[in-house]
């Protein structure tokens, strides 16, 4: 999997900010009521991840909102036309046992997916297969699009970033490239980056640079050992 390793880094730093070091802020709203917090908490992150990668001009930050009352952020290498999605492991899950048990989601993450329809996952990890009809066929793609407004012809695929928590903090990180019914077709664990990311700079192996209206900032190309799903398998049948 070839990630952008400027992206990459913007989104651990975005992903480490958790409710319990925003707790001493919301306080100032209230000290006997967290509605809203988790919210604001993912507010908080879509402003840092803006921040970060303002000055980078072969990046573009979306804001897209669903429903009119709720906003996510997502990340577009303009270069090499991928879209990265934040999100928690634990709602990556859910999402995932959605649509195993009902074919079917209108949750954001499964529109744009519809982006990966090229790739295709191995046979051992063909898992979820929903059949759609063109009615949620069309809804999906309209979706899909509506989102991605003015971007929707650069973007060619969506990679997933997932993080675990526990005890406040974020203890787990992993990259997933999906096929467009959520069949993982690789993943790459970054965990480590999450407590040592000075390992960050030594990972990384320049490529070719590329130009962006002259003012691009060179891109490289992230090495990380990849551990798929049937590596994963085979360790545990060892252990």
């Amino acid at each position: 999997m070839d990630t952008n390793p400027v992206i990459i880094n913007s989104i651990i730093n975005t992903m480490r900010y958790t409710e319990a070091e925003f707790a001493p802020d919301f306080r100032a709203i209230s000290e006997v009521n967290n509605n809203g917090r988790h919210a604001a908490v993912w507010a908080r992150r879509g402003q840092m991840v803006t921040d970060d990668l303002a000055p980078n001009k072969s990046v573009e930050v979306l804001h897209i909102k669903r429903g009119g009352i709720w906003q996510f952020e997502a990340i577009l290498d303009k270069l090499a036309k991928k879209l990265y999605i934040m999100i928690s492991q634990k709602n990556l899950d859910q999402r995932r046992k959605e649509i195993e048990k009902n074919g079917y989601s209108t949750h954001y993450l499964y529109a744009l997916l519809h982006r990966n329809c090229n790739l295709r996952a191995s046979m051992a990890q063909l898992e979820l297969l929903p059949i759609l009809t063109e009615e949620q066929k069309n809804y999906r793609e309209k979706d899909c699009d509506n989102m991605l407004a003015d971007w929707a012809d650069s973007v060619d695929e969506v990679i997933v970033a997932a993080f675990d928590y526990g005890q406040g903090m974020a203890v787990g990180a992993t990259l997933y490239l999906f096929d467009e019914n959520y069949n993982q077709v690789e993943s790459q664990d970054i965990s480590q980056l999450l407590v040592n990311p000075e390992k960050y700079a030594s990972d990384k192996e320049p490529s070719l640079p590329h130009n962006l209206d002259d003012e691009s900032q060179p891109l490289v190309t992230l090495r990380i050992s990849k551990r798929t799903q049937q590596e994963q398998t085979s360790t545990n049948q060892k252990k």
